[in-house]
């Protein structure tokens, strides 16, 4: 039998502290059933290290449909949270991904939404707005149509699949083209949403500040490559 070493009285065992951070849980409830769920998994994808969660679900109806699925899915995590005492079961930032297009209900969905503390990120005239940022910018009045035509000139081959892997690196030029288009109706006195604009960079913003928050001492795009 193999002589075993006599623990050290003089260095006591001590229990580790806890390893691992909870994980930042997003929530994020989509109108579109391909485009907008893809690009959210795209973003989950670059995460260098696990250190958000985000689910992303596509084909939920139109922003109010979306709206109420958002406010269904918070009650029944805060239930398991309960049952469970876990309160990470539950969700950090939930978010609603819609776009405007002629949906009637889209005033209801926005009063709804400020009233429950969901946040929205709604994009004018729709999501593919956001992709086409990352190309060129985009400041005349433009319908969806017009938008899949350029994207196909960016991303040839897009139906309604993004090649997201042909934005990367153009995460910034898209969120200061966006912010541009608010500035513009602005100036303008146009209506807050107006057509073009997208909140998307908004969500994304979050979830960069969630991954810097995670790793303090780098910067969100440092930690994921968009």
């Amino acid at each position: 039998m193999a002589n075993r070493k006599p623990l050290s009285r003089e260095r006591p065992l001590r229990r580790r502290g806890p390893q691992y951070q909870p994980k930042t849980r997003f929530l994020i409830l989509c109108e579109g059933e391909v485009t907008e769920p893809e690009y959210f998994a795209f973003v989950r994808d670059q995460l260098k290290e696990h250190l958000i969660s985000i689910v992303a679900l596509g084909d939920l109806g139109d922003p109010l449909s979306v709206v109420e699925e958002a406010i269904m899915r918070r009650k029944n995590a805060s239930k398991r949270a309960r049952q469970a005492k876990d309160e990470n079961l539950t969700y950090d930032e939930i978010w609603c991904v819609v776009d405007v297009d002629d949906h009637a209900r889209l005033p209801e969905a926005k009063n709804l939404a400020k009233k429950e503390g969901i946040n929205l990120a709604v994009s004018n005239p729709c999501f593919e707005l956001w992709a086409l940022l990352h190309f060129q910018e985009q400041n005349a009045h433009i319908n969806s149509i017009a938008i899949q035509r350029r994207l196909r000139s960016h991303m040839p081959g897009y139906e309604k699949s993004l090649r997201c892997d042909a934005m990367v690196g153009a995460y910034t030029l898209a969120k200061q083209r966006a912010m541009a288009l608010e500035k513009q109706h602005e100036r303008n006195m146009s209506k807050q949403g107006s057509n073009p604009s997208t909140d998307v960079w908004k969500l994304v913003d979050k979830i960069l500040e969630s991954a810097s928050k995670a790793r303090p001492g780098k910067s969100g795009t440092e930690i994921i490559s968009l």
